[in-house]
């Protein structure tokens, strides 16, 4: 286990560092905070040797054996989307609303919500933090520990921390599930594409007509 809280002693120091500086910083600045954050959790983990293009390429070669359970965590991200906002419809989640009003922002805010997330999130809170080959006792427990701090890294609000945790649920299956990261990550981009790439969309026309 002491390699393992090796691997995690940077990226849970990241976390706290973010989760401090969200408290201090204006909400006109949190989408580059937030652009920040991932930036350092995704270099971290691809400096380390979690992350190989070569890899995720086999991955994508199996065919329906890897595509199959991509459709279903994506599909399955969606509904619990959905699920989270009906169940909390109403509520204050705590969840940040990034403020995009210039181009430097907008970029900011692809980058932190649509190519980075799957990367760095599925690297950290899936393959470095759940551990798959000891005793089911430390398996619930890593993977307890993974859901909340994912939960955390979003929202201090107990209500949004309920609302991420249905989140998360998709990926952790899908990770416990295949055993293979760049399942969860290709459903997570997938699904940012989806939700948060038509966001950029709107934003964008939204500047071009303004």
């Amino acid at each position: 286990m002491s390699k393992y809280i090796r691997r995690l002693v940077f990226p849970l120091l990241w976390v706290a560092a973010f989760l401090y500086a969200g408290t201090r910083i204006k909400p006109a600045d949190y989408v580059y905070l937030n652009c920040l954050y991932y930036l350092g959790i995704a270099v971290y983990f691809v400096s380390t040797g979690s992350f190989s293009i070569h890899e995720w390429l086999r991955s994508i070669k199996k065919g329906k054996k890897f595509w199959i359970p991509v459709f279903i965590t994506a599909v399955a991200m969606l509904i619990a989307v959905i699920l989270a906002d009906w169940v909390f419809r109403g509520v204050d989640t705590g969840i940040a609303m990034l403020q995009v009003r210039n181009v430097p922002q907008l970029i900011a805010f692809c980058i932190s919500t649509i190519l980075l997330p799957p990367l760095a999130e599925e690297l950290f809170f899936r393959k470095a933090m759940i551990v798959t080959d000891r005793s089911k006792v430390v398996l619930c427990a890593t993977v307890i520990f993974s859901m909340i701090l994912y939960a955390i890294t979003h929202t201090l609000n107990i209500f949004g921390i309920l609302s991420v945790l249905i989140w998360s649920l998709p990926f952790t299956f899908a990770y416990l599930k295949t055993k293979d990261v760049y399942v969860s990550m290709t459903a997570h981009f997938i699904t940012n594409i989806i939700g948060n790439g038509i966001d950029a969309v709107m934003i964008l026309i939204y500047m071009l007509s303004a």
